[in-house]
């Protein structure tokens, strides 16, 4: 072991002190400029606001659900009527906050449940009033006091004017509340960030009807419509799947249902997937497109079968219960063809290269056959010349 003189061993202990004083000295800048934020001095668009339905003479509060007391639905509701719908937000911050109210048609997503947060989404031809359209006075900004005045609650309406047509359904959306701060230019992901921070309550209008007498389960229901083979990521991993379209085709809520779904190839009848969901439930006049996993093997071309079994087992105690659904059973089934195209471009985003063996199995045999044509030319030429 090297030992150290007295002269070095003084020396590296002035560098140890040095380098002790140099610490402390950071740590104190960082003191010196360390602020205790609130989350609501930090941001003014972070949560700190709830929001609850506010109920009138023409509004249920849902007392037929217990611990669901969420939701504004309004039976009966006659053409040509004018529906007001109200909600009450409350400011917990100690600021002066703004609030986007905005309706959002009640739709399908691609889980099997309802949600009211798509603009624009992809709905059936089947429908005949969106939601949405209903109010006029759509995307209202308004501005909370602090938590100090007025508790911070300001109760704001959006009214709905039903068509004055013959008419009878549900009518599904939902009242969509976001904080808003017009001065924050904000890029899609902090857009996307503040898009979590909301709050939507469900609004239900029974047209001509009430909840216990809304019936739409039946035979016709629910369509089978495209199966379109796509490409989505899984953490880092690409993945297949096949999107598979079901429309409820009725304006009634389809409630607790459950689907066995087998795609198989034709030609091939090892070459299957099976998915199976339960509890599911579908907005009025949606379309669900539903993802059936197909993993990371290779998409070839060719034509599909797809059967799909769906049993609607009844209604549930939910808050969405606008349709009492009865026991149903269906069975759909339809073929679908992916091109060669479409495979390949699948498969290469899935990092899948094309296996070209077939090909080099085919100039291989035709090789061959060159060789084998190229000899008995020679040898048929070579007998003919000796033989003269």
């Amino acid at each position: 072991m090297l030992k150290l003189n007295k002269k070095q061993r003084v020396n590296k202990s002035r560098a140890l002190f040095l380098m002790l004083i140099t610490i402390v000295m950071i740590g104190l800048n960082s003191i010196s400029n360390f602020k205790i934020v609130k989350a609501d001095d930090a941001n003014p668009t972070t949560a700190n606001f709830f929001v609850q339905p506010y109920f009138d003479n023409n509004a249920s509060a849902g007392a037929d659900y217990k611990n669901h007391n969420d939701v504004l639905w309004y039976n009966n509701v006659k053409p040509g009527s004018t529906v007001r719908t109200t909600v009450l937000i409350t400011n917990q911050s100690k600021k002066e906050r703004s609030f986007r109210i905005s309706a959002y048609t009640g739709s399908t997503n691609d889980s099997g449940g309802i949600t009211y947060s798509v603009l624009k989404p992809t709905m059936d031809s089947s429908q005949k009033i969106d939601f949405r359209s209903l109010f006029p006075n759509n995307d209202v900004i308004v501005k909370n006091p602090s938590s100090d005045v007025n508790n911070g609650q300001v109760a704001v309406s959006l009214v709905a004017k039903i068509p004055n047509k013959e008419f009878k359904g549900t009518i599904l959306g939902g009242i969509n509340v976001k904080a808003y701060d017009p001065t924050e230019k904000q890029s899609k992901k902090q857009q996307s960030l503040v898009n979590k921070f909301s709050y939507v309550i469900p609004v239900i209008f029974n047209i001509n009807c009430s909840y216990e007498h809304n019936e739409f389960t039946g035979k016709d229901t629910l369509r089978l419509g495209n199966v379109v083979p796509q490409v989505e990521m899984i953490g880092r991993n690409a993945q297949a799947n096949m999107q598979v379209s079901v429309s409820n085709t009725k304006p009634g809520i389809i409630s607790n249902f459950r689907t066995h779904t087998v795609i198989t190839k034709k030609d091939n009848s090892k070459m299957r997937t099976v998915a199976d969901t339960e509890s599911n439930q579908m907005a009025p006049n949606s379309v669900w497109k539903y993802p059936v996993k197909w993993g990371d093997q290779a998409i070839q071309s060719g034509t599909y079968h797809i059967t799909m079994k769906i049993r609607v087992d009844g209604d549930t105690p939910v808050p969405d219960k606008t349709s009492v659904n009865k026991k149903y059973d269906y069975k759909m089934e339809k073929d679908f063809t992916i091109t060669g195209a479409q495979a390949d471009q699948l498969n290469r985003q899935m990092g899948i290269k094309p296996n070209y063996l077939w090909l080099w199995i085919l100039l291989g045999v035709l090789a061959v056959l060159l060789i084998i044509l190229v000899v008995w030319y020679f040898a048929r030429r070579t007998k003919k010349n000796n033989s003269v």
